[in-house]
């Protein structure tokens, strides 16, 4: 294994890592460099599986170290056993793209030359269950001899004169992570969390900020916004004389998200983002956010100028900061595609959203959106278009339009699409649960419920059961509703007023938006105005305009106008009265609204935008008599 460069000299390459339990892992790994190193090291801090047995196959020596929780402590001890004049150190579940290896001699030879000792390789971050890209930055992870690791964890390569960095280019070394495994992410998470609130007393102030940075990614990904918020300010409140290198936008980025989750003030969360601007020009995640953010305030013109914006920059993308975004188009595509919903351009919506299905065929939301806009479509031209989406096609794409056709109760298109379907597949479980819908979208709720109540539909739609009940309350079979509200979350009974002693100030109000959202998608408006009624009796009036912002986020904008119809008559109920009126496109009322509003002092920074919206649609949608 020794290596030749193009100088004719010869240098001596180590690989190392340190290793538990990775017998799915270490080959992958080991095979991705294995022709061009000359020792590989696998320091092994406890593996009970094949992971030891598997190195020695490929020649490596192996060290058993007790663990101390201390990651660099493993870590110089795989150092110590190097003899290499540069170390390769990947962990077990990262690996060398395809054919790069024969670029990794000649990237440590250009390091020499230009007197660089550490090499920054592309890295990819990837979902290990379905291998989707995450998000990509650059990772330090080829050493000149002479480094050491500090720090217990998110260890860093240090050395004495500092890093002198060759940064290689995206199309010759690139490295794969495959650590994002969701199954296990929350326990490694809570792990790292541990140690970094445990170990903070005992470094020095410029490490302890930028733990506080790694304290905040946690609590980010274990989605409590609360901390991520506290412990990133603290990041950015403190100096650090260590550098994130490839990284630093993410805290930006961390917290701008967890802000938006946690319905900050507009202007703390555009404060932020320009902040990220002005450190990052050009940044997609920065332009994105920004787009978001006017999107959440219903600002759709700006936010489809800074999503077109996003778009353009992706494909240009090629710095070393980590982009989240870039390996997301279709977020993107979608919330384009709803700008344009929202601004009353039907034409580019649809158009975006079956470019989408079109190139995606297994993506539901895209789908769901195009459905949606079918729903005023003479029945003829609707059920024409939607056989056009899975005639001649693929399993998959036909049973995703299935699935869609489903999820809206849509019956008559169903139908068909579900008799062709049945021939070509007849057994399978899957049209157990279809057929369930098909029962509901044609009113036979008692069928409907004990089909949707099955363990295989369950298996399928986690809220399979909630739509049973919602199903056997529709049907008025007191025995069934008294089975199955024992096996849901009590939300969904209080929801339906089954259940009245549960707490509203408690309650996940998402979940009983969820079901009055499917009580309309199932064309139940009037059983849908009792369930609301009901709600308002039991409940404060800030706890409907809650419900009401929560069904706006799932579409279900005549649900959400009825919450607000039992909501304090202000100046922000006439404003959420008129947009939702305006979604729903009643015009005239929705302007009449938004003019009260304005009068009563309405601080809704999208007032005068859905004025002038409304002001700038054609003649035969202006305001007046017709204009619904």
């Amino acid at each position: 294994m020794s290596t030749e460069y193009r100088n004719g000299g010869k240098r001596k390459i180590s690989a190392c890592m340190i290793a538990k339990n990775e017998e799915n892992n270490i080959q992958r790994c080991i095979e991705s460099y294995y022709n061009i190193v000359n020792e590989i090291i696998v320091v092994d801090t406890g593996s009970t599986d094949k992971t030891v047995e598997i190195a020695k196959k490929f020649g490596a020596k192996v060290i058993h170290f007790e663990w101390q929780d201390d990651f660099s402590a493993a870590k110089n001890r795989a150092l110590e056993e190097a003899t290499g004049d540069w170390i390769l150190f990947l962990d077990a579940d990262e690996f060398f793209y395809e054919d790069c290896q024969e670029n990794i001699p000649k990237a440590i030879l250009e390091a020499e030359r230009i007197k660089k000792n550490v090499i920054a390789c592309p890295m990819i971050n990837t979902d290990g269950l379905n291998g989707a890209v995450l998000e990509e930055s650059y990772s330090l992870r080829i050493l000149k001899k002479g480094f050491h690791y500090r720090y217990p964890i998110h260890e860093a390569a240090y050395r004495k004169e500092g890093l002198k960095i060759l940064e290689i280019p995206k199309d010759k070394i690139k490295i794969v992570h495959t650590g994002y495994n969701q199954l296990f992410l929350e326990e490694k998470l809570e792990r790292n969390l541990g140690m970094l609130l445990n170990g903070l007393e005992n470094i020095d102030e410029s490490r302890k900020t930028i733990n506080f940075y790694y304290i905040g990614e946690c609590y980010f990904a274990l989605k409590d916004h609360e901390n991520a918020i506290k412990y990133t300010e603290l990041y950015f409140q403190n100096t650090c004389s260590e550098y994130l290198y490839g990284v630093q936008s993410k805290p930006y980025r961390n917290l701008i998200e967890s802000l938006i989750h946690s319905n900050a003030d507009r202007n703390r969360i555009l404060s932020w983002i320009d902040k990220m601007e002005e450190k990052f020009p050009g940044h997609p995640d920065a332009v994105f956010l920004r787009g978001l953010t006017c999107y959440n305030y219903r600002l759709f013109q700006l936010a489809l100028t800074e999503f077109c914006r996003t778009a353009v920059l992706m494909k240009s993308y090629e710095g070393i900061e980590l982009c989240k975004i870039a390996h997301n188009p279709t977020r993107v595509a979608l919330l384009t595609g709803g700008c344009y919903e929202a601004l009353k351009n039907t034409a580019d919506a649809f158009s975006t959203y079956y470019q989408i299905f079109d190139k995606e065929n297994d993506n539901i939301n895209a789908l769901l959106l195009l459905l949606n806009l079918t729903k005023n479509l003479p029945e003829s031209e609707k059920t024409g278009f939607i056989e056009s989406l899975y005639k001649n096609s693929g399993k998959a794409r036909h049973k995703t339009v299935m699935t869609g056709l489903a999820l809206y109760y849509m019956s008559p298109q169903l139908l068909k699409c579900f008799a062709a379907y049945k021939r070509n597949y007849p057994d399978e479980q899957f049209l157990y649960y279809i057929a369930g819908f098909l029962k509901a979208g044609d009113a036979q709720f008692d069928t409907a419920a004990k089909l949707l109540a099955m363990d295989e539909c369950l298996k399928i739609d986690k809220l399979s059961r909630v739509k049973a009940l919602i199903c056997a309350v529709l049907a008025d079979n007191r025995e069934y509703v008294d089975k199955l509200s024992k096996t849901v979350e009590p939300e969904y009974a209080f929801a339906l007023g089954i259940i009245r002693e549960t707490d509203p100030d408690k309650c996940d109000i998402n979940k009983i938006a969820v079901v009055i959202c499917e009580i309309y998608r199932m064309r139940q408006e009037l059983f849908a105005f009792k369930i609301i009624s009901g709600l308002a009796e039991n409940t404060q009036d800030i706890f409907m305009i809650k419900v009401a912002l929560i069904l706006e986020k799932f579409s279900c904008y005549q649900g959400a106008l009825l919450c607000t119809e039992y909501a304090p008559e202000n100046a922000g109920t006439y404003f959420l009265r008129g947009y939702y009126k305006y979604r729903l496109g009643y015009l005239s009322e929705a302007y009449g609204l938004f003019e009260l509003a304005g009068k009563q002092g309405c601080s809704d920074i999208a007032l005068e935008a859905y004025l002038e919206y409304i002001r700038q649609l054609p003649p035969d949608k202006q305001p007046g008599e017709n204009a619904e």
